[in-house]
C-alpha cells in the first residue's frame, strides 16, 4: 500500500488532535489574536489591500501588455479581491458584486485607481462594492464594464478589439 493511501484510526487521530495540550495551545493562540484585535480597535487590512492604487495601475497596464511578471502580480491582486468578495458575500448573504465578474471588477477598480492613485486597493475595492450596491438592478451594474472590457470597445464586434 502506498504511503498516501494509508488509512488511520480516526479515534486515535481525533484524540491526539484534541488532547489537552493542543486545546490549550489553540485556545491561548485564539485568545491572543482576540486580545490584539481588541487593543487596536480597528479592523486590520492585510495583503494586497494595503498596496497603493498607483502600483495596481502599473500592474494592470503590464497585465494588458502581456508582461509575465505583471500577469503574476495581477493574479495576486485578483486572488485578494476574490477573497474579499467571498468573505463579504458570505457575511452579508448576498452577491456583493451584483453579478459582475471578477475580471470586470478588476477593470473598474483600475479606472478608479487611475483617478485616485494615492488610495489603496482595499478602498478602491470597497468603493466599487458601494457603487454596485447603489446600482443594483440597473443596466449600468451589468453593462459592458462588467465583462472586463472598456466601455469604448463594448460596441465593437467580437474579435475586432
Amino acid at each position: 500500500m502506498h504511503a498516501f493511501n494509508k488509512t488511520i484510526d480516526s479515534s486515535v487521530a481525533l484524540k491526539s488532535l484534541f488532547d489537552f495540550g493542543s486545546r490549550f495551545r489553540l485556545t491561548a493562540l485564539l485568545l491572543g489574536f482576540i486580545s490584539l484585535s481588541a487593543v487596536s480597535g480597528q479592523p486590520q487590512v492585510i495583503g494586497y489591500g494595503v498596496k497603493e492604487c498607483e502600483e495596481y495601475v502599473t500592474v494592470f497596464e503590464g497585465w494588458e501588455q502581456g508582461d509575465e511578471s505583471a500577469i503574476m502580480e495581477y493574479l495576486r491582486y485578483r486572488g485578494w479581491l476574490a477573497g474579499l468578495v467571498t468573505g463579504l458575500s458570505l457575511a452579508t448573504g448576498s452577491d456583493v458584486l451584483k453579478g459582475v465578474e471578477v475580471k470586470g471588477a478588476m477593470r473598474r477598480i483600475q479606472v478608479y485607481c487611475d483617478d485616485h492613485p494615492d488610495r489603496d486597493f482595499f478602498n478602491a475595492s470597497m468603493e466599487l462594492i458601494r457603487i454596485l450596491d447603489g446600482l443594483a438592478g440597473t443596466e449600468e451594474a451589468t453593462g459592458p464594464a462588467a465583462s472586463g472590457r472598456p466601455a469604448a470597445s463594448a460596441g465593437k464586434a467580437e474579435g475586432t478589439e
